[in-house]
């Protein structure tokens, strides 16, 4: 009897030990995942999946640090195998399907959103990025039923809105498209893309005076995001019909110094639109505010290139590069002026630092 009570008596001080490693190394994964430390967490989480490998939890938790690396794959492995040992949690079914959205694997994300939604009938992310993903899917008419019942159920949802309206687009019902979006920015009046496809649309009813409008603010916002955004709905149409709506616009909107930004956006739209030396009077009126902005010195040098003003391109070139050399794009450009100007051995050193730097030069006198 003695020796089967030391036996218990040590068992359980290998289970009380093991308990406590587990939750050591859970506590220390956390602590690092406030600090931003990801890779570390997701460290200390393998840890304790090693001893304490039927854990649904420290699955998931792991898949979400996963995913702030956008590390997609090893997101939705770590939620399947969160999922073999535990089929009732929502959130395993639903970020599952954003990281396959994040993926353009859309039809196994709409698998996942029906599964939330059949466990959360009133999850309206789920109704809304499966309408996300049924919308990349040019499913737009059960799109639009996703995102009416995201908008039910939250009735401030600025995004559904704003993607609805996209979808109503898509269908030509521009009327009902532009009331959304209207609507989105009455909710949210920085969202950058409700003005910008509000933009789109008021183009496909050829109202090209609102519609620069429309993308000016959305650049005034954040150009960061509006440099994304492909304009080809815009130019689609014949530059003519969007010359002369700018042109008011310019007028009205005289140059601000308090408003640095809008000139050197109202530049990047200019030169969207091919209209270059506005541009760049745009760009010069900018950098006397602030002429130590690379981006803008290159956004200039591209439009007096355009204008095949290599030599002011190539020095515009130059002082953003003297500013900032860290940008591969700057390089790209420069390099292949050079080669165009017959510089082939400086061109292709630049062309070769834009590769070092992450770029992917597309020039072949260099190979």
């Amino acid at each position: 009897m003695k020796r089967i009570f030391i036996l218990l008596f040590v068992l359980s001080r290998v289970l009380y030990g093991y308990s406590q490693s587990v939750e050591e190394l859970n506590k220390l994964a956390r602590e690092k995942s406030y600090k931003n430390d990801f890779q570390g967490a997701i460290d200390e989480y393998t840890k304790a999946l090693k001893l304490n490998p039927n854990d649904a939890a420290i699955y998931f938790d792991r898949g979400v640090l996963k995913g702030f690396l956008k590390d997609f794959t090893g997101e939705i492995v770590d939620y399947t195998k969160a999922l073999e040992f535990d089929t009732t949690n929502s959130d395993y079914y639903f970020l599952r399907a954003i990281a396959k959205n994040n993926l353009k694997n859309y039809k196994e994300a709409i698998l996942d959103f029906n599964k939330t939604i059949s466990k959360e009938a009133d999850n309206a992310d789920a109704f809304y990025y499966r309408g996300f993903a049924k919308t990349e899917l040019l499913d737009f008419k059960n799109a639009i039923t996703d995102y009416d019942a995201a908008i039910n159920i939250r009735q401030e949802h600025a995004e559904a809105y704003c993607n609805r309206g996209w979808a109503k687009a898509q269908l030509h019902d521009y009327t009902n498209a532009i009331a959304d979006f209207d609507k989105s920015i009455l909710i949210n009046k920085d969202y950058v893309s409700a003005y910008y496809y509000r933009g789109w649309t008021k183009a496909e009813q050829h109202k090209f005076d609102e519609a620069i409008n429309d993308f000016v603010k959305a650049i005034e916002i954040n150009p960061a995001d509006i440099r994304e955004y492909n304009l080809n709905g815009a130019v689609n149409h014949s530059l003519k019909q969007y010359r002369n709506p700018l042109k008011k616009y310019n007028k009205t909107n005289p140059l601000n110094p308090k408003l640095y930004s809008i000139n050197y956006k109202k530049g990047l739209l200019n030169a969207y639109l091919k209209n270059y030396k506005q541009a760049i009077k745009d760009y010069d009126f900018a950098l006397s505010i602030l002429p130590s902005d690379s981006f803008v010195l290159f956004c200039r040098g591209i439009a007096k290139a355009k204008l095949n003003d290599s030599i002011n391109a190539l020095i515009d070139f130059d002082k953003a590069i003297s500013i900032d050399a860290t940008k591969a794009d700057y390089y790209l450009h420069r390099g292949e002026l050079k080669i165009k100007l017959g510089l082939k051995e400086s061109g292709c050193a630049d062309l070769k630092k834009c590769k070092e730097l992450g770029g992917t030069p597309l020039q072949t006198p260099c190979n």
